[in-house]
């Protein structure tokens, strides 16, 4: 009761309003929460500490899970499943069942069999896992597409680029799928799932077929601009180049002097990959008429 009613008192609540004030405080800045929580453990006489962090070991890990807000610790969620899902695969990456067994039981002894028996079991139900995998690969497409027209797209970008490649199987650490996860993972960005991803891309053979080409696609799709980054650009070209000698903005009276033969700066828009004539013809009706002179 004295760890509670501490604990209760840092977070700065009373009986009525306990739920709200905690509830506002986890929506907009947990890390009040877990400053609070601090405070309290510090007021604590020594001898009361490890009892109270061990009650408050829940609510720690909840400010750890959601310290990036709903998406972060749904991220971590998606992070985890596929890390255990390649973590047992990644054994198996190009060799066969049999090799892979075989050199895991000449490795490993003793306690380790019983890993060693997870980690067939798990791998004999690979059709099963697949299907898993590839429905979780659709909700982290979902993630990962959010987060490129977010404030991290660049970073995103550039490490979907990143060559991590697939780790030898015989050089893997052996899992241990008996080991309870805990329910709540750190809270992590969506540019922390790219390694794994990249990881899933590289496994071989027909077994991994459909899972290794999904999540190429995803890596190739995250590495291409965006529609309006790609707006952007090309609207910085037909601003650099064109047919006209002198403008004013439309915020006066929109006035263009005579054509001069300037038009080669425009050749790019004409050669790029990512450039279609349905993004250009959108600038045909735009209110800028320097735009639509040079669209």
């Amino acid at each position: 009761k004295t760890q509670l009613a501490a604990l209760n008192a840092a977070l700065g609540s009373d009986d009525a309003g306990t739920s709200t004030a905690v509830a506002g405080r986890v929506a907009f800045d947990v890390s009040e929460i877990a400053a609070s929580v601090d405070e309290a453990e510090a007021a604590l006489p020594p001898r009361d500490r490890a009892a109270f962090r061990a009650t408050a070991e829940p609510l720690r890990n909840f400010v750890a899970a959601s310290r990036l807000g709903l998406d972060g610790a749904n991220n971590a969620n998606l992070l985890q499943f596929l890390q255990t899902y390649a973590s047992v695969e990644q054994l198996f990456h190009g060799r066969r069942a049999e090799e892979v067994i075989s050199d895991l039981r000449l490795k490993h002894s003793g306690d380790d069999l019983d890993r060693i028996y997870d980690v067939a079991r798990a791998h004999n139900q690979i059709r099963q896992r697949n299907r898993l995998v590839m429905s979780l690969l659709s909700r982290v497409m979902s993630v990962l597409e959010r987060a490129k027209h977010g404030p991290g797209a660049d970073a995103l970008r550039a490490r979907a680029g990143d060559d991590v490649g697939a780790t030898a199987g015989e050089d893997m650490e052996l899992p241990n799928l008996a080991q309870p996860n805990p329910l709540m993972q750190p809270a992590c960005s969506p540019t922390a799932i790219l390694p794994t991803l990249n990881m899933l891309a590289e496994l071989g053979g027909a077994n991994y077929a459909e899972v290794s080409l999904e999540a190429r696609q995803m890596l190739m799709v995250l590495q291409q601009p965006s529609l309006k980054e790609r707006i952007r650009e090309i609207e910085t070209v037909l601003r650099s180049g064109g047919f006209v000698k002198e403008y004013i903005p439309p915020t006066t009276t929109p006035r263009l002097g005579a054509p001069v033969d300037d038009s080669d700066k425009l050749g790019k828009l004409v050669n790029a990959d990512s450039i279609t004539v349905g993004m250009i013809t959108r600038f045909l009706s735009d209110d800028d008429q320097m735009l639509r002179q040079n669209a």
